[in-house]
């Protein structure tokens, strides 16, 4: 999950980008506007403050990638040297958001609370078992064989022996029967704190996913915007006479 926050945070960065760019450009289309006789000196303080807003934004979120790299180095348990960085898409065969089973199915098998919360599942069903089978009768089970003289001028007798005993808990008071119930509450328990640990996984990794979507939409729609925006600063620089109609073609065109 540390991946997916640093992909998050760098689309919410690329994201930021844009926005710093269309403000830019509004900024530019309303000194050309001013220039032009066509707005007010007002129009452009606005467009500045929109500007110096998007720039802080925008460094508010390279902040946040560097930090998600942090992160994810502390994760990894390495550090990253600066030329590795993160692919353009988190899969490998199309689509922006990896497949939510997917991405669960990893969680649950390498978060650690997760992991620990199964290890403490099982060693709770193992004292279970032990504290029930404490409660059945035991049977035992003894064989040998002898050679031996009753005395050193005697001749040597060999012989068999085996037996059989059997135990029975019977007088104890309670206590198995009742440490054999403590122990299947505990199983409960420990069962109880698995699913917890696994639905809260479940539940940051959707959140996760779903941020990931957002910060991709938006940065679709930034980049939409953002052309729009230079287009229009194009248009308007063309209207205020600051570039010929050829220069404005090329523009249009994507040539300059």
């Amino acid at each position: 999950l540390a991946y997916l926050d640093l992909y998050r945070a760098r689309a919410v960065s690329t994201a930021a980008d844009d926005a710093l760019g269309q403000a830019e450009a509004h900024k530019q289309l309303a000194e050309d506007f001013l220039t032009a006789g066509r707005a007010v000196r007002y129009d452009v303080l606005k467009a500045g403050v929109d500007a110096t807003n998007a720039r802080i934004a925008a460094l508010q979120a390279e902040s946040g990638v560097r930090l998600g790299r942090m992160r994810l180095e502390d994760a990894l348990g390495v550090r990253l040297a600066d030329s590795v960085v993160l692919a353009d898409s988190v899969t490998a065969g199309g689509g922006d958001v990896p497949d939510f089973a997917a991405v669960l199915d990893g969680a649950l098998k390498n978060r650690p609370e997760v992991v620990s919360a199964r290890l403490r599942t099982e060693a709770a069903r193992a004292s279970a078992q032990a504290a029930e089978r404490s409660r059945l009768p035991l049977l035992t089970g003894s064989a040998g064989y002898q050679w031996r003289r009753a005395a050193w001028d005697a001749d040597w007798n060999d012989g068999w022996n085996a037996g059989l005993a059997i135990s029975l808990p019977l007088f104890t008071g309670g206590t198995l029967w009742a440490a054999s119930l403590q122990a299947g509450g505990q199983v409960k328990i420990a069962e109880a704190a698995e699913r917890e640990a696994e639905n809260a996984v479940a539940l940051e990794v959707e959140r996760q996913l779903q941020a990931l979507r957002e910060s991709s939409e938006r940065v679709e729609l930034s980049s939409g915007l953002r052309e729009q925006a230079e287009l229009a600063l194009v248009a308007a620089r063309y209207d205020a006479g600051a570039i010929d109609r050829i220069a404005c073609l090329a523009a249009e065109h994507g040539n300059v």
